[in-house]
C-alpha cells in the first residue's frame, strides 16, 4: 500500500514545499524520554480508552540523528527500519520485481525504474527530513519498506502519507500492522504531525485492513493514474483531545 505509481502522478509535492509549521504539538499521552547522548526516544501509550488506541500500545524507540533531525532508525518488538540509502537498491530492485508485491501499488519496477524510484525518495529523504525506512525482522532479515512522504496530488490535500510494501515472506505475520504503528508514532512524537492520510487501491482490503487497525478512517474515493483508491485519514488531535 502506497500512492506512489511509475507515472507521473507519483511526483509527490514537486515543489519541494516544507511541511506547514503550523502542524503538531507535543503529545498529551506519551512522553518522549531520551536515553542517552545518542538521543534514543522510548515511548509509552498511557491512554486505554479507544480499542483503536489499545492496539498501539506497544514501546517502540528511534534515533535521531543530531545534525539533520531525522529520525534514521528505529526500533518496535520484532523489527527494526534503517533510513533508506543508496546501497538499498540491489535489495529494492528484487522486491519491485515480484509481480505478486507490486499488484496494488502499480505493477512491477525494472532496474532503471527502481533506481529512479529510489533517487526520488532519497531526495524527499533530503528536503523533508522523513521519508521511508528499510524494514527487517529480527528472525528474517530485510521484509520491504515503507514510512511517510508527503501524499499523490490526486488526493488534493497537502498531507503526508503512511505507506508499507512487504515482501511475501513477510505477509500474514503482523508485520504491517507493527511497523505502521511506528510510523504513526513518529509521526506525532517527533515530527509534530496532527494528522496523517493513505491511499489504497480498490481491492486491496488486506491493507486497508492494516490502517484501520491503527486508527486510520476512509473518507472517500479518489481517482488515481492506477485506478480508484480509497482515501483514509487519522486524526491525531482529535484521538487526543478525545481522551
Amino acid at each position: 500500500m502506497e500512492s506512489g505509481s511509475r507515472s507521473t502522478g507519483q511526483v509527490l509535492s514537486s515543489d519541494g514545499a516544507s511541511p506547514p509549521a503550523t502542524w503538531g504539538r507535543c503529545p498529551a499521552h506519551r512522553r518522549a524520554v531520551p536515553a542517552h547522548s545518542e538521543k534514543w526516544a522510548i515511548w509509552r501509550i498511557l491512554s486505554d480508552r479507544h480499542s483503536w488506541w489499545q492496539n498501539r500500545r506497544v514501546r517502540s524507540g528511534f534515533k535521531v540523528d543530531d545534525n539533520t533531525n531525522e529520525v534514521v532508525r528505529f526500533r518496535t518488538e520484532r523489527l527494526e527500519g534503517e533510513r533508506m540509502r543508496e546501497s538499498d537498491a540491489g535489495y529494492l530492485a528484487q522486491l519491485h520485481s515480484d509481480p505478486e508485491v507490486m499488484a496494488t501499488i502499480g505493477g512491477v519496477r525494472d532496474s532503471d525504474e527502481s533506481a529512479a524510484w529510489l533517487r526520488w525518495n532519497l531526495d524527499h529523504w533530503n528536503k523533508h527530513r522523513f521519508g521511508q525506512w528499510m524494514l527487517r525482522a529480527a528472525d528474517a532479515g530485510p521484509i520491504g519498506r515503507g514510512g511517510l512522504r508527503w501524499i499523490d496530488e490526486c488526493v488534493g490535500e497537502h498531507l503526508v502519507e503512511v505507506g508499507f510494501v512487504l515482501e511475501r515472506s513477510a505477509w500474514g505475520k503482523g508485520y504491517a500492522t507493527e511497523a505502521t504503528r511506528a510510523f504513526v508514532d513518529i509521526a506525532e512524537g517527533h515530527y509534530k504531525f496532527d494528522q496523517l492520510a493513505a491511499i489504497t487501491l480498490e481491492g486491496n482490503d488486506a491493507s486497508t485492513r492494516v490502517l484501520e487497525k491503527n486508527g486510520f478512517v476512509f473518507e472517500r474515493w479518489v481517482d488515481h493514474t492506477t485506478g480508484p483508491h480509497k482515501f483514509l485519514r487519522l486524526r491525531l488531535g482529535d484521538a487526543r483531545d478525545a481522551e
